[in-house]
């Protein structure tokens, strides 16, 4: 399988060249060149995560809080223990997965 920098495409360009009567012509080649791999840079990367923790992550954060500090309490409910691994989970793995 081929890595996405060892793609070619065909590209045309124009090439000026001097004909027997010493006029400069110009006619069109075909070639082909490595394509040009597009990647995002940090300012859109760190703005997208921004959005998903303010979108996804904040609002999994206070659910957790609340239904938390719903059960106090009882710190051992299995409704505290289950959705405090699903938070952790998203949060310190989840989360970071989606960026590499």
């Amino acid at each position: 399988m081929k890595k996405v920098s060892e793609l070619f495409e065909e590209r045309w360009r124009t090439v000026h060249e001097r004909s027997a009567s010493g006029r400069l012509e110009k006619s069109p080649v075909k070639y082909k060149a490595k394509r040009e791999v597009r990647s995002v840079t940090t300012g859109p990367r760190l703005g997208h995560s921004l959005i998903d923790f303010l979108c996804f992550d904040g609002p999994m954060l206070l659910l957790q809080y609340a239904i938390i500090s719903r059960f106090s309490t009882n710190i051992l409910h299995p409704g505290v223990a289950v959705l405090s691994v699903v938070a952790d989970y998203w949060f310190f793995i989840g989360v970071p997965a989606m960026y590499v």
